[in-house]
């Protein structure tokens, strides 16, 4: 089996959002793979393109993603980037900062207040606040 390929962003700017500006910057500079659940599930019913999936921020450009801190649909990440929040949370972690250790424990709490648990859920980054990177192995 060979090596699985995803699309990156690197974050560049803190992202907009009701979380402080210490948990938010954490994320500058890293580089996060796009989300392909969703993609993959609607390829169940629906034909693939030369093989290639889009990843889900294409598809799910049309969703307001909710605010963390009110829990309310804001438009502040709207149409952005699409990652998914363990992924995203345990690359925080991985960073083997403080500063990524608090971060990561900050999102792990509030998305498990706002939803009553993290995992399978998609977290949006500004596409202002990101630079789309491509493909990368894993």
């Amino acid at each position: 089996m060979g090596e699985r390929q995803r699309n990156y962003v690197r974050i560049i700017n803190t992202p907009p959002g009701g979380a402080p500006d210490l948990i938010r910057e954490e994320w500058v500079e890293m580089y996060l793979p796009l989300a392909r659940e969703f993609a993959n599930r609607v390829a169940e019913s629906l034909v693939e393109v030369d093989g290639e999936l889009p990843d889900d921020s294409e598809l799910l450009k049309d969703v307001l993603p909710d605010d963390i801190e009110t829990g309310r649909e804001t438009t502040a990440n709207a149409g952005g980037y699409v990652i998914n929040a363990d992924e995203a949370i345990e690359m925080l972690e991985r960073k083997g900062t403080k500063g990524g250790h608090e971060a990561a424990e900050y999102w792990r709490q509030k998305i498990t207040q706002l939803y009553g648990h993290y995992i399978g859920v998609q977290l949006f980054f500004s596409r202002n606040t990101c630079e789309f990177v491509g493909k990368r192995k894993e």
